[in-house]
């Protein structure tokens, strides 16, 4: 990944993360429970 890339990357981690996320999920433990793809 470039630094190009990066806020992108961090915009669609970021959605999927506000998707997922379970009520007042810390993004931590959601990072743990995610598939590998959702975090690409």
């Amino acid at each position: 990944m470039t630094a190009a890339e990066l806020p992108d990357f961090v915009d669609r981690l970021a959605g999927r993360y506000l998707e997922q996320r379970t009520d007042g999920e810390a993004f931590a433990d959601w990072v743990v429970r995610a598939d590998e793809a959702d975090l690409r």
